[in-house]
């Protein structure tokens, strides 16, 4: 229901107001009280502040009401104008005529001068009804015959016996100041809804959120804010409401902003004993001249706790791959192949069997498959088969019920085969999972379905396995040691990764990547190899693979004083004497000696052409070339 008070000028107009009320009310849809006040002489007048939605009022009255409510003035009219100065002549005949009052009320009266000809009309405005007897005096000395104007200068007209005329608002004005009112009521309360909105939106916030003028005074603060950055009063002083008007700097003494101030991202600031990671962004308007800012923070305790929060869920859906073949570094084309095949790989659902020496980059290649396939939504869960014992490794693949054995948790454990469902399963060092295990992991495979430890219901599962081992399978199958019906179920898709020795053309990528990747995490100085340091990574045998690699360019980082690495600093780094060569004789003389009879083998095999000779070694003809005339072998 929206509520107008109208103090109506003088009683005479009381019967025209109500009857726009009851013709306004048959028009519109919603709801509409009034009141009606006269007006008191002067125009003073005391209003409740919750007397009303909205207030109509006239001249001295709706200058001088001192309310917080909103107020509409009551015009009037030309035609109201024309009509008491018509009044005014034929009542007494004047020759000059004045308009006394505000400058809303009898604005554009001098304009009648050029329509009455048998008259002079002037006007005079003031601001209050003290300045009337003033005014008058004023005018009468010009010669003015009659006044006009409110009722407040009818009071003093008529004590001073001067010719006057009561200004009048037809019921025209009546109408427009009561249509006025409803339209600004219902803007006004439509503001009012969405600033309501958006607070709520604000105090909903798990951070604060404050917004201030240029000079850094507190414009509006959501309830966060509120209660975080207020510590002087905390009983009384905690609304947001409070807070208005203040300066920043009251509760942020190290955030001072001023009209230099540019965007802040992430600054850590203390206050009290709280530490708040406080972004600042400086709003401008559509002239590029700055309107102030807004500012969001949180404190640190609830990031910490929010941090603890995300890694245990991920933890309790299972664990999320995070490589992709993106990050697998390496140009060479044995490389680029191998890339090709597991990309290949990751479109299908067969199982992958992942063969490679320690230290290649067997799960960084699962991991990359799991997230290039259509499970790339489910969970990635790995272990290693050789890092548990028979007993614990059933038990954490399979799961187990409450009471299956001594110091099973209440309400039992799922299996890792149960967190996997749906996505993959990445069973590393396969090749040293104890025989008797092995047997229960085949059915599982075949049946795709598992039972846990001391339980009797079958519970279906969809998962895939990716395998992995860096020893011959098929000389443990000869031995013994692993099942061949099993083989055949992992092995359906098989990777082979290449060792580091046969990706010469990605040494150098690799080391310089590493060294990045040191710099960017430690700040160390070293940014690249000399000549020479850089020949002895590439003569070295690197039998522990990329893992070694990396090991020896972290210890590289470390150990280094200089922008670039020379020979003495590689051999500090990889504890050879610095007068030594950079690689022993006896590894030097047997990698060559093996690499050169390899190459041999296999020149031989393809009597003796280099283009078949490099595809079998997986190399580049032009790496072949370099090999050959390094060992001096003819072809």
């Amino acid at each position: 229901m929206l509520r107008i008070l109208f103090v109506i000028p003088y009683l005479e107009v009381e019967q025209s107001v109500k009857q726009v009320f009851q013709e306004v009310a048959s028009l519109k849809e919603e709801e509409i009280s009034y009141d009606i006040r006269l007006a008191e002489i002067g125009g003073h007048l005391d209003i409740e502040n919750d007397a009303a939605d909205i207030i109509i009022a006239r001249g001295f009255t709706a200058a001088s009401i001192k309310t917080s409510i909103p107020k509409i003035e009551l015009q009037v009219s030309a035609f109201d104008m024309m009509k008491a100065a018509k009044k005014c002549i034929r009542t007494y005949h004047c020759e000059k005529i004045a308009f006394i009052g505000t400058t809303n009320m009898i604005f554009g009266a001098d304009s009648f001068n050029e329509i009455l000809d048998d008259v002079e009309v002037t006007s005079c405005q003031v601001k209050s009804s003290d300045m009337l007897d003033q005014a008058i005096d004023q005018l009468l000395k010009e010669g003015v015959d009659a006044v006009i104007g409110g009722r407040s200068l009818s009071q003093v007209a008529s004590r001073r016996n001067i010719p006057y005329i009561l200004l009048q608002s037809g019921k025209e004005s009546i109408y427009q100041a009561v249509e006025e009112a409803i339209t600004a009521m219902r803007f006004s309360r439509s503001e009012k809804e969405k600033r309501e909105y958006l607070q709520a939106i604000m105090d909903y916030s798990f951070e604060g959120i404050v917004s201030t003028d240029i000079s850094g005074n507190i414009l509006s603060v959501n309830r966060f804010a509120a209660e975080r950055l207020n510590q002087y009063d905390r009983g009384r002083h905690h609304t947001p409401d409070w807070m208005i008007g203040k300066p920043l700097t009251h509760f942020l003494p190290e955030l001072s902003l001023t009209s230099e101030t540019q965007n802040i991202l992430s600054r850590l600031i203390t206050s009290g004993r709280r530490q708040y990671m406080v972004n600042c962004v400086r709003l401008s308007e559509k002239n590029d001249q700055p309107d102030g800012f807004i500012i969001t923070f949180r404190d640190i305790e609830n990031i910490q706790e929010d941090e603890g929060r995300i890694r245990k869920q991920l933890h309790s859906k299972g664990l999320r791959a995070k490589y992709h073949f993106e990050h697998i570094v390496g140009n060479s084309r044995i490389m680029k192949e191998t890339i090709q095949t597991a990309r290949k790989y990751a479109h299908a659902e067969s199982n992958v069997f992942i063969h490679g020496e320690t230290g290649t980059g067997k799960e960084l290649f699962a991991q990359s498959i799991h997230n290039a396939s259509s499970r790339r939504n489910g969970p990635f869960v790995a272990i290693n088969c050789a890092a548990l014992p028979e007993s614990l490794l059933e038990s954490e693949l399979f799961g187990y019920m409450e009471g299956a054995f001594t110091g099973a948790i209440k309400g039992g454990k799922a299996g890792l085969f149960e967190l996997a469902h749906n996505g993959t399963l990445f069973l590393d060092e396969i090749g040293d999972m104890a025989i008797n295990l092995q047997a229960r992991l085949l059915r599982v495979i075949q049946e795709r379905e598992i039972m846990r430890l001391g339980g009797s219901q079958m519970i279906p599962v969809n998962v895939r396995i990716i395998a992995a081992a860096n020893k011959d399978m098929q000389a443990a199958v000869k031995d013994g040691f692993f099942r061949q019906d099993l083989l055949y179920r992992i092995d359906v898709l098989r990777l082979e990764l290449p060792p580091l020795r046969k990706r010469e053309q990605d040494l150098l990528e690799l080391t310089e990547c590493y060294i990045n990747l040191e710099r960017q995490k430690t700040g160390c100085i070293l940014k690249d190899l000399d000549e020479h340091a850089q020949r002895w990574i590439l003569q070295q045998p690197w039998e522990g693979n990329v893992r070694e690699l990396r090991n020896f360019c972290e210890r590289l980082c470390v150990l280094c004083e200089n922008g670039t690495a020379t020979m003495e600093d590689i051999s500090i780094a990889s504890g050879t004497n610095a007068t030594s060569t950079p690689v022993s004789a006896t590894k030097t003389s047997c990698a060559k000696s093996d690499e050169a009879e390899e190459i041999i083998s296999a020149l031989r095999e393809h009597n003796g052409s280099r283009k078949e000779t490099a595809a079998a070694l997986h190399i580049d003809t032009s790496t072949l070339w370099r090999k050959m005339k390094k060992y001096g072998i003819t072809s």
